[in-house]
């Protein structure tokens, strides 16, 4: 499949998605000037987002490489056949990004029982590559107690960055000084890399992924 087509059909998608409530909202928003895409939260449709085919669109079709915390060329699908949390940070973040891990951690994965967890990865990707080096991602890891056998820190090029950053609807830009205005959503991938839920806001409930994540009982 080439990127166009990808970023078509992932476009497709986004479509069925529901829309920001108002422009009073955008224009509250710290994210205000962005390109914004529709976004949801909670479950997706029965089945998962479809493209226009109807087939389902997973994300792993995009085919980047990154690389992990270890300094290892992976691509996004390395956790495929496993259902998947992704999301994306900054680790210099002074706020949000710590609540975020956080949250995946005592919000998520805390809720699920020790069978779902022992399969539910995670991955964390970056939209600071220039100064998130594997050394530091893997520093962070250490700091917050990450289990690197179910999680992976990811870096990238900028371009792949933004790429990833488009399909998942997630929004940054930099700041002066050197931080990042930006969303914080949290994705549930199915095993097939097909978004099945999603959270926009650390201030929403979490419950549509620990309950698909219990439903579907992997």
């Amino acid at each position: 499949m080439t990127k166009k087509l990808f970023f078509l059909l992932m476009f497709a998608v986004g479509a069925q998605f529901t829309p920001l409530r108002g422009a009073a909202l955008q224009r509250s928003s710290p994210l205000a000037g962005y390109a914004v895409a529709p976004t949801i939260s909670g479950a997706m449709p029965q089945g998962g987002a479809t493209s226009w085919n109807g087939a389902p669109a997973s994300i792993y079709a995009g085919g980047w490489e990154l690389t992990d915390q270890d300094g290892t060329k992976t691509p996004l699908d390395v956790f495929k056949g496993s259902p998947v949390i992704i999301t994306m940070f900054y680790s210099s973040c002074p706020y949000s990004c710590p609540l975020l891990i956080e949250s995946i951690k005592n919000k998520i994965e805390k809720k699920t029982s020790p069978s779902v967890r022992k399969n539910l990865r995670v991955l964390l990707i970056t939209f600071d590559p220039t100064r998130d080096t594997p050394e530091k991602l893997k520093k962070l890891a250490s700091e917050k107690s990450i289990d690197l056998t179910r999680w992976k820190l990811l870096t990238a090029k900028e371009d792949v960055v933004r790429d990833i950053a488009a399909v998942l609807q997630v929004k940054y830009r930099p700041l002066p000084g050197g931080d990042f205005s930006h969303s914080s959503i949290i994705a549930l991938l199915n095993p097939d890399g097909v978004i099945t839920a999603r959270v926009d806001g650390l201030n929403q409930p979490f419950e549509p992924i620990v309950e698909k994540l219990v439903i579907t009982g992997r």
